[in-house]
């Protein structure tokens, strides 16, 4: 007979209770290892506390990393906001030398910015004249030449302001390979029934904001 804890048990009980210590410790250490236990506190279960577990038990607990490791971080990538028209080139548009006149730029961002704004204007004319946009100043900086082909040529539209009656727009006319042109123009929201300036509606800045670089 032996005495534990106050306890009054047989040796081989006392043995077999210390058997089965063992080998929940050797449970635990295994997922530890193997990083397969739930949590550091169920890591602990059977020992009552960190002193209680073997020397060598704790010191290879704390050299490994937790039991349950930390959610992985993802981050934000930020996402490309434009408007992509690929707009086809006319035989016309060429000189005698197959280069595109710089003069047609601004016409390829008009068209551009007409098929963008196709899904956010009202169908219908007398709708259109009250929710007209009117281009106050245009900015094209020329890059390459652009040479006719019979591939299109994309044209990006991004908004970079919009506040009040006053839109802002940046666009670049360019291929996978080159840039050939990058333009700004200067908008103002307009009906042409009273003649004056308004505000850009709720609804056109919701439909802006989907291309408006954050």
């Amino acid at each position: 007979m032996a005495i534990d804890g106050g306890r009054c048990v047989s040796i081989g009980q006392l043995l077999d209770e210390r058997d089965t210590e063992q080998r929940v410790l050797r449970e635990v250490l295994h997922q530890v290892q193997e990083g397969t236990a739930e949590s550091p506190k169920n890591c602990m279960a059977g020992w009552g506390n960190e002193t209680a577990a073997p020397l060598g038990a704790t010191r290879r607990l704390h050299q490994r990393p937790p039991c349950q490791p930390p959610p992985p971080t993802h981050r934000k990538i930020p996402l490309v906001k434009k408007y992509t028209y690929a707009l086809p080139l006319r035989w016309a548009d060429a000189d005698a030398y197959g280069h595109v006149n710089n003069a047609l730029f601004p016409r390829y961002m008009e068209e551009a910015r007409t098929r963008m704004f196709q899904e956010m204007l009202p169908t219908d004319e007398a709708g259109r004249r009250h929710h007209a946009f009117v281009v106050s100043r245009s900015i094209v900086d020329y890059r390459a030449p652009l040479s006719y082909r019979e591939e299109p040529v994309d044209v990006d539209v991004r908004v970079i302001a919009c506040r009040g009656a006053r839109l802002e727009l940046a666009y670049e006319i360019r291929d996978a390979d080159h840039l050939y042109a990058e333009a700004t123009t200067l908008m103002a929201a307009y009906n042409l029934e009273t003649g004056r300036p308004r505000r850009i509606s709720q609804a056109e800045l919701d439909f802006l904001a989907r291309y408006t670089e954050s």
